[in-house]
């Protein structure tokens, strides 16, 4: 059996937590490092992250034996301690991941104009969004995954777009420009922009991060039952 329909068919066994591996595998940016029944191990190429999903035991653990990592994420959290001493990482972010199954977008009012961010409006998300470093964010304007958005009076209010993993995601608002339901609409967009592109409209929100939270329950995205983790 070819070794993407090995890693396939084990990630489908909870498509809902597995979905950002199944992602970087349908889009073929990654590596499989590893795939059989006990789980699979790939390394995405853009984000530059190794992503795991696999049962802790003695036989996976060797999966990283001659590996360098220095940004995993983990679907589910039994390897959390494990990776952090080996890797000498020092962060774990805890993550919830929601999924949009529908086959259509949402409906929702258009009342932004959206379209890729000028070099000024890149500064303005740069003060505003402090969660990646620069040559990550315009790495992601570079290959026409952020969006800039304006309203009526061309007023610029907000920013939404897709990491380099894959996941939608660098959703912000203006301050001045907030509880106008803008987010919702930044939200409906990124997931038309998924679906247009053939992607799984997923994202990962902080665990912690309530008014995110909502906001995906909100939109109807389905909660995976794994927690995700980002190791650093």
């Amino acid at each position: 059996m070819r070794v993407t329909q090995k890693a396939l068919d084990y990630l489908n066994r909870d498509f809902l937590s597995n979905c950002s591996l199944i992602q970087v595998i349908n889009r073929k940016s990654g590596e499989i490092i590893k795939a059989d029944s006990q789980g699979v191990l790939l390394y995405d190429c853009l984000g530059e992250a190794h992503m795991l999903s696999a049962r802790y035991n003695e036989n996976t653990r060797k999966w990283f034996d001659n590996l360098d990592c220095d940004l995993i994420q983990l679907v589910g959290g039994d390897f959390v301690s494990w990776l952090m001493k080996r890797f000498n990482l020092n962060h774990a972010m805890e993550c919830i991941q929601y999924v949009y199954t529908g086959q259509k977008p949402p409906e929702y009012e258009k009342r932004l104009e959206i379209s890729f961010p000028t070099d000024e409006e890149m500064y303005v998300i740069r003060k505003n969004y402090d969660k990646l470093s620069d040559e990550e964010l315009w790495k992601i304007r570079d290959t026409g995954n952020l969006y800039a958005a304006r309203d009526g009076n061309n007023n610029f209010v907000g920013f939404v777009g897709s990491h380099l993993e894959g996941s939608m995601g660098l959703l912000g608002v203006l301050p001045e420009y907030q509880r106008k339901g803008y987010g919702h609409e930044l939200e409906c967009f990124i997931i038309g922009r998924f679906l247009e592109k053939g992607l799984i409209p997923y994202g990962q929100v902080v665990s912690g991060n309530e008014r995110s939270e909502n906001l995906q329950s909100k939109l109807k995205l389905t909660k995976a039952s794994s927690i995700v983790y980002w190791l650093y």
